[in-house]
């Protein structure tokens, strides 16, 4: 498990490591392997930036993700990040990054995001978990909403913490004891409903 920058928690899936090459008979094997990872809402594609066959290594997984028939839509709104920039000079850092991120398969659009990072100094993960946060609120429409609803109605409450659409991040009771401020993470048509269903009970604003 892991939590977004907007108090999302996600679940974090690591994928088999990618062959060059895969074997025909092999497809399957990972096609079962990954198939959690097919239905993500952000993919996350990791590429030694310091190595000497990078631009190759890059170009393997990106062919072996069309074989195994991953959703366009997915792939076109992948997140690559660039590791082991440690071992980058920092006066070379961009011209690598540029160089490998605009070396992409005609057939495919360049990533959505690039992230250079280092998982050894840690430089450059807090945009890693930035740029997956947009990734997810984009695909998914899910942003992060505010309610204030009247402490006598448990039935809000009660209907939240049930929808498999809507998750319960906080909540904060008035010093009075007479309101709830409940923060959640919900997508637009789910609001909607719910707003339809409660709103006379509810001041509704949307999060930060």
């Amino acid at each position: 498990m892991g939590r977004l920058t907007d108090g999302s928690d996600v679940l974090v899936v690591d994928t088999v490591g990618f062959v060059q090459d895969l074997p025909h008979r092999l497809v399957d094997c990972f096609h079962t392997t990954l198939q959690e990872a097919l239905e993500c809402d952000a993919l996350v594609m990791v590429v030694d930036v310091a190595h000497e066959n990078a631009k190759v290594q890059r170009a393997s997984v990106l062919k072996t993700l069309r074989d195994l028939d991953v959703p366009n839509e997915l792939l076109e709104s992948r997140i690559e990040v660039y590791n082991k920039a440690d071992l980058i000079p920092t006066h070379m850092r961009e011209h690598v990054v540029s160089e490998l991120a605009c070396w992409h398969d005609r057939r495919l659009q360049a990533p959505s995001d690039v992230v250079l990072a280092s998982a050894l100094t840690g430089d450059g993960l807090d945009d890693v978990i930035a740029a997956i946060t947009a990734c997810v609120a984009r695909r998914t429409g899910r942003a992060r909403r505010t309610f204030v609803m009247p402490i006598s109605a448990p039935e809000v409450l009660s209907h939240l913490y049930g929808h498999r659409r809507i998750h319960v991040l906080e909540t904060v009771v008035s010093e009075d004891g007479q309101r709830m401020t409940l923060t959640v993470e919900a997508d637009e048509e789910a609001c909607r409903i719910f707003v339809g269903q409660f709103g006379h009970l509810l001041n509704a604003g949307r999060g930060p």
